[in-house]
């Protein structure tokens, strides 16, 4: 008896290892429909690497009555040899004289002969030859795998994914496409021969673009302690062997998980708070406005106290949400992580177009005005915003060159703020100690406090304040961020609180509270009125230089959090690229930079200065629900430093008590922040709805291809971990 397996009813399954012709199911190719079982399925076998073979021989086993034609696909070196063989195999063989055997060509017959080149040999781009003049240095077996086109065996500049799965080249896709024109076919995917449509074309693969860029800007790295090729899935990717000679252990790191930013800088607690003391110049600005909305000295000084616990409250829910989610972002990884991308992206949105590029504009104008001072040209506006904008152009190719290099300049700045603190404490103690203390009385001013002034003359001295922010960005720079980072928020503010208190007192030892409210940088005034005109520049030039390192110190933290924000994926990818040779987030502080500028040229430093302090106040908005959401939610979660939940509810009463008089007192400023923190809601709707059109994934894929050639810019891995961070944070 013969029984037939090849029936659907007894279960039987064959298999397919390749994409079918013609759409035929891979999974079974046993079907009780006729129109299925009679479609058939195409065997097909590439060779790699064939140059050089002289014949073809085909071995047949079985199958005669389902074999329809055999087909070769490629450029002999002498074709009539192939056709000879193959005739005499139909000639000698019973089971391959019927079957139709067809030779393809890769060009037309008429240039065969004429035409030498490789079927892949076209005409390349300025950009493509550029890159591919590294090649040559390269030998075949220092290039990964999964570099190589799937087609031609050659490192792919473009690699494009087709709907078999397999990649190759753009260029090898439209010589293909050249190739089956010329014979009145349509374009189709070379390994299935299925003609493309809408919903299976080839796709541009972004991530393995990058990391082919990053291989060939890297490409004089490469040597023999790299290990690529060969059998094991690790040798596709670039694996870097370092090895101690002492040590009979082998550690192994791949290129994408290096630290690209300030690797070269200590993470020591003292640098750290040598960080953190440079930033500060609002002291320089700021007495003239909160003196003029508080009426008096003593209310001045207790405003700038009450500032100071406000800011230690802040600081102190920084430091538990920064020991929870120890990660370099700051107020954007911890919101994005807790509440969501809707509440992450108005963090990022408010904090890179308003927060930190209006500070930053501050600053800068801080330098442009008492640098210009012993040149008596304060008063030319033009100059001021000229200077704001060359210094800007400067601290940001400096931070782009070599972060290093600018971290290193802290420290000199560093001693320039401390040195101008020490000239002003000493001058002002100087002062009293002669009898300035005339300008104590009396301490109470017959004014009306009103609540919306105080809140603003709070929002002016919280911008000398805003530097400890600076500090929770950095947490992955920390040997023991659980130790470091609170002890560091604590100390800085305290510090700073009390430093500033004694500059206050110096300030209205030397000038009457008319001269404070007149000024609008107090520190020039102070040092005209106490030092003979011959020194008068002293302290003015100390403070530039001051405000120029408080510049740079904020364009380190910034630059970290655009970078955090790119890497995320809800701003533009390129935003987390880093310089191939210089590791610096260039793309992120050149988005500062361009922001920056516009903001340097209102000449209203008072309300910029105000307008910047707002935005602040949104954003730690979202951090303090955050963490009290997160109080609620888990409160199972192992937190090194957990803040008494009285300390979490007074500093959130103290921020609405602050925002909502001000705003009431000054809408047009601070309306004009509110509004574009609002702006964020839509564009985050724009962007996601952008994100699912093709058209747009396509300009953005060749803007990043236009700026990555240009820039020299590479992405790292990107930072798709953020729920393996929730789980083993939050133990989930």
């Amino acid at each position: 008896m013969t029984l037939n397996l090849a029936k659907e009813i007894f279960g039987t399954k064959v298999t397919c290892d390749k994409l079918a012709r013609d759409d035929c199911p891979v999974e079974n190719l046993i079907s009780n429909n006729p129109s299925i079982s009679r479609r058939g399925y195409a065997a097909e076998r590439h060779f790699f690497g064939n140059r050089g073979i002289r014949s073809l021989r085909l071995k047949l086993i079985g199958g005669h009555s389902v074999l329809g034609f055999i087909e070769i696909w490629g450029r002999p070196t002498n074709r009539k040899d192939i056709e000879s063989a193959l005739s005499i195999a139909n000639s000698k063989t019973d089971f391959v004289r019927d079957i139709p055997i067809r030779h393809f060509n890769s060009q037309s017959p008429q240039k065969v002969q004429n035409d030498k080149k490789n079927v892949c040999d076209v005409k390349e781009t300025r950009d493509r030859r550029r890159l591919k003049r590294k090649l040559n240095e390269l030998s075949n077996d220092s290039i990964p795998l999964d570099f190589l086109d799937d087609l031609t065996n050659e490192l792919m500049l473009l690699p494009f994914i087709l709907p078999s799965g397999k990649i190759i080249d753009k260029m090898t896709i439209e010589k293909h496409n050249e190739e089956e024109t010329k014979w009145n076919r349509m374009p189709n995917d070379p390994f299935t021969g299925i003609p493309y449509n809408d919903k299976s074309k080839p796709v541009y693969h972004t991530s393995l673009k990058a990391r082919i860029d990053e291989f060939l800007i890297r490409n004089e790295n490469v040597g023999s302690k790299r290990t690529v090729g060969g059998k094991e899935q690790s040798c596709s990717k670039l694996i870097k062997i370092d090895k101690d000679p002492k040590d009979e252990t082998v550690k192994e790191t791949t290129i994408n998980s290096f630290t690209p930013i300030l690797q070269s800088s200590s993470n020591s607690l003292s640098d750290v708070l040598a960080d953190v003391l440079i930033i500060g110049s609002g002291i320089f600005v700021a007495p003239s406005g909160v003196f003029q909305f508080s009426g008096s000295l003593v209310t001045s000084l207790s405003i700038w106290l009450f500032t100071g616990l406000y800011c230690l409250g802040q600081a102190l829910c920084y430091a538990e949400l920064g020991t929870v989610l120890p990660k370099s972002g700051g107020a954007y990884i911890y919101i994005i992580n807790i509440l969501g991308e809707i509440p992450a992206f108005l963090c990022a949105w408010i904090h890179i177009f308003v927060n930190a590029t209006s500070s930053l504009a501050v600053l800068l104008r801080i330098f442009a005005t008492y640098i210009l001072q012993p040149f008596n040209i304060t008063c030319n506006e033009s100059l001021i915003t000229a200077t704001t904008v060359a210094c800007l152009v400067t601290v940001a190719f400096l931070n782009a060159r070599s972060v290093s290099l600018a971290a290193k300049l802290q420290a000199f700045f560093a001693f320039t703020k401390i040195l101008s603190i020490i000239l002003v404490v000493s001058f002002g103690c100087y002062h009293l100690a002669i009898g300035g203390y005339k300008n104590f009385t009396p301490l109470f001013h017959s004014s009306d406090l009103v609540i919306g002034n105080l809140s603003r003359a709070v929002l002016k001295s919280y911008f000398a304040y805003k530097g400890w922010e600076h500090i929770a960005a950095l947490p992955e720079e920390m040997v023991n961020p659980e130790r470091d980072l609170p002890i560091t928020m604590i100390a800085s503010v305290s510090t700073i609180t009390l430093l500033y208190l004694i500059m206050n007192v110096a300030y209205a030892g030397v000038l009457t509270p008319d001269e404070i409210l007149r000024s609008e940088t107090v520190a020039q005034s102070f040092s005209q009125k106490i030092l003979p005109s011959e020194y008068s520049w002293i302290v003015p030039v100390v403070v530039a230089l001051a405000s120029l390192g408080s510049a740079n110190g904020a364009f380190i933290g910034d630059a970290r959090f655009v970078f955090a924000t790119g890497r995320s994926g809800q701003y533009p990818e390129i935003l987390g690229y880093i310089h191939y040779r210089y590791k610096t987030p260039i793309m992120a502080i050149i988005l500062i930079t361009l922001i920056t500028g516009l903001y340097s040229f209102i000449p209203a430093l008072g309300e910029l200065l105000e307008y910047a302090s707002m935005a602040s106040q949104f954003k730690i908005l979202l951090v303090l629900i955050a963490l009290l959401y997160l109080r609620w939610k888990r409160p199972d979660i192992h937190r090194p430093i957990k803040v008494p939940i009285f300390i979490v509810i007074l500093t959130l009463i103290a921020l609405l008590v602050i925002i909502i008089p001000a705003f009431v007192t000054n809408p047009t400023t601070l309306g004009a922040c509110l509004l574009l923190f609002l702006l964020g809601i839509p564009l985050y709707f724009l962007g996601e709805v952008a994100k699912k059109s093709n058209w747009i994934e396509y300009l953005m894929n060749w803007i990043t291809i236009k700026l990555q050639l240009l820039l020299l810019v590479l992405p790292l891995k990107k930072d798709n971990k953020r729920k393996d961070i929730m789980a083993a944070s939050f133990g989930k």
